[in-house]
């Protein structure tokens, strides 16, 4: 079995439905594998591809990785110090997606107390623009599309390990909407937590870094794989039949 990865941090969920049509002209593949690696923020609307606005559908952003946007970014680029571009986005810049500008305040006495943390969201308010994304990119797609969830959790959290996903109840709803739209969906949350609890490792994170945190490590990447060959091999997909 041969896999072909196709990954970057600027990518969602939507950007698929223009490009998975592309990618079986390039590779022929007998299956679209799409991971959600981190939360399920890929898939709701309203972000830069996916909109809801005046009805749902996706909007073609050309998505084309590159340096080249900013003069500076090509400069390190092209002398291969991109590396001193992300420290220092790292540093100037927060946020998820790394947009907004830090704010620094110069002034005598506390801090201003936090705002209170938002509601979760409801997983009801999201089947319908998840129906429709699911039934958008199966169509799209002529070969088995199967999304691969993989939960932040276990984690190093103030001292001890944190098995609590707060993506969870998004998680089984839009494995709700999956299952009604004939669509596979592949939740690792309990082979990431089993990696823990069996051998002490955490599947994501590293040692000169953060641990139990970020990017996926060896471990994480071997549970993942293994899961998708697992999926491949189970005659009920007749994915390898031939």
């Amino acid at each position: 079995i041969t896999g072909v990865g196709i990954a970057s941090g600027d990518r969602v969920v939507g950007d698929y439905y223009f490009q998975l049509p592309q990618y079986e002209k390039i590779v022929d593949p007998r299956c679209h594998f799409i991971v959600l690696s981190n939360n399920m923020d890929d898939v709701c609307p309203d972000g830069n591809v996916f909109l809801s606005e005046p009805k749902f559908h996706f909007k073609d952003r050309n998505f084309h990785p590159s340096m080249t946007g900013s003069p500076v970014r090509g400069i390190l680029e092209r002398w291969r110090l991109r590396f001193l571009w992300r420290a220092m986005r790292a540093t100037l810049k927060t946020g998820t997606a790394r947009t907004q500008w830090r704010k620094l305040r110069f002034s005598v006495g506390p801090a201003p107390a936090p705002p209170p943390p938002a509601k979760p969201p409801d997983p009801q308010d999201y089947l319908a623009p998840w129906r429709y994304l699911l039934r958008e990119i199966r169509q799209r797609a002529s070969r088995p599309v199967v999304f691969v969830y993989t939960p932040k959790t276990p984690c190093i959290d103030e001292g001890t390990v944190n098995f609590d996903d707060p993506a969870g109840p998004m998680v089984e709803g839009f494995k709700k909407a999956c299952r009604e739209e004939g669509v596979a969906f592949i939740d690792l949350t309990r082979d990431f937590e089993e990696c823990y609890r069996q051998t002490g490792e955490f599947p994501r994170g590293f040692h000169n870094g953060f641990i139990s945190r970020g990017h996926w490590n060896p471990s994480g990447h071997r549970l993942v794989a293994k899961a998708i060959v697992r999926y491949l091999l189970e005659p009920k997909h007749s994915i390898l039949t031939d």
